[in-house]
């Protein structure tokens, strides 16, 4: 099979895709994200976390072959890991919690009244959604259990029964938790659908035309739905494709996958986690936005050397050298004091930013200026030193411990004329300026 590289096709502007991880897993079947853990893989009987580097490794072992998982926070419990076997399984206990703890994890069956689920969701309340076929033809039931009647603390023997939200005679294939106001998406395999499901009036039931919106028609048959956390939502379709919905249309955003397209979850970064493969194994890809690109010139800047207790000046220069515009802020490492205003910058703009730092101690002194988008993502970081010249001095005119040196970072900003191709240099000789002031 060709690398990811060369065989998906992105239709998304400035999207790209990476393979996070090879999986020699058998029988892939879905991947979800765990506050604590971080990207869980399930296949047969195991799940599995995925590190940052790609490692695998095996975090639990199931009783059942194929079964749902989702994550969600319970209040005095913490994030926990919520397992449903299939109903073909026919567990006495279908359901059953894992919360992870330093030395591995702790299991939990709970007592339900029914015999598992074929899909399941979690909603950002952590209300449990679950589809129930109830007469063999693939018509089901969506069941919601209201989170705070999962458990009984601490001796779970409450039984937790089901509030319908559904009807019988609706097919639904996949479930898709944070639908707005409590409501829940869900994806029609016959009829290809992709319908908003909200219980508006309180009886515990979606019904009718204001209940059961239709949202879009995917081209072909959806298998999963994701909603990222910008709250854009996603199909998967039984073509190895993904599509954005966009209110009443499905607009192609990749498509390549292969051998088949398993199932797709949110990513911290408004992407997209993908798995793909076949019975003998598979991937784990990210697919999403671009990440930020922000250039500094100089890349490391020297104060030169100044008097004790007066303040120097210097300028450090920005430019935007990724798809979209961005919104930057700058801070001093290991520094309490703040650093400076906030930054716009436009797809290949560039701006000149005031940095000024003064030194109470002598000799050289060492820091970081740090420039973050509005993620917290660190985009630059420029190390920077001056050279403290004198006696240490206090306000009052006394003698001063030796300290840090306090920075003040992009206090005055100005646009770099697009037509200047060295905009470093009015940064040196800012700094040159400043250095025999």
């Amino acid at each position: 099979m060709l690398p990811v590289s060369q065989r998906v096709v992105i239709t998304e502007v400035d999207w790209r895709v990476e393979a996070m991880a090879a999986l020699q897993l058998t029988d892939l079947q879905q991947v979800v994200s765990h506050p604590q853990v971080g990207t869980l893989v399930t296949s047969r009987s195991t799940v599995s976390a995925i590190g940052s580097d790609g490692h695998r490794r095996s975090l639990l072992r199931s009783e059942a072959d194929h079964f749902r998982t989702g994550t969600l926070a319970i209040d005095d419990f913490g994030a926990s890991l919520l397992l449903v076997t299939t109903p073909a399984e026919g567990q006495p206990k279908p359901m059953t919690l894992v919360r992870f703890v330093d030395d591995g994890s702790e299991r939990y069956d709970l007592e339900f009244l029914f015999d598992g689920a074929g899909a399941m969701a979690i909603d950002s309340e952590g209300d449990v959604f679950l589809h129930q076929p109830d007469d063999g033809a693939g018509r089901g039931l969506l069941l919601r259990l209201r989170h705070e009647r999962i458990l009984n603390i601490p001796g779970f023997r409450q039984a937790i029964g089901g509030q319908g939200i559904g009807a019988g005679g609706i097919e639904i294939f996949a479930v898709l938790p944070a639908a707005p106001a409590g409501g829940v998406y869900v994806a029609l395999r016959g009829s290809r659908d992709i319908i908003l499901l909200r219980d508006s009036d309180g009886d515990g039931m979606a019904r009718g035309a204001l209940e059961q919106r239709r949202l879009a028609k995917t081209p072909e048959a959806p298998i999963a739905l994701a909603a990222t956390a910008d709250g854009v939502l996603y199909a998967a379709t039984e073509a190895n494709r993904i599509y954005r919905i966009d209110g009443n249309s499905a607009t192609l955003v990749a498509k390549g996958f292969g051998p088949m397209l398993l199932d797709l979850a949110p990513a911290a970064d408004s992407g997209l986690l993908v798995l793909e493969g076949d019975a003998q194994g598979g991937r784990l890809l990210a697919l999403g936005p671009a990440p930020p690109n922000v250039a500094a010139w100089p890349q490391e800047l020297d104060f030169g050397a100044a008097p004790l207790g007066v303040s120097i000046a210097s300028t450090v220069v920005l430019r935007n050298d990724g798809p979209r515009a961005i919104w930057v802020s700058s801070e001093t490492s290991g520094q309490a004091l703040s650093a400076g205003e906030r930054v716009h910058l436009d797809p290949g703009e560039a701006r000149q930013l005031e940095t000024t730092w003064t030194p109470w101690a002598p000799g050289v002194s060492r820091a970081e200026l740090l420039w973050r988008d509005d993620g917290g993502r660190v985009l630059v970081r420029l190390p920077v030193a001056i050279h403290g010249v004198g006696e240490e001095v206090g306000l009052a005119g006394g003698r001063r411990a030796a300290s840090q040196p306090a920075i003040a970072a992009a206090t005055v900003s100005k646009p770099v004329q697009r037509g200047d191709r060295h905009p470093a240099r009015s940064a040196r000789s800012s700094v040159r300026r400043a250095c025999r002031a």
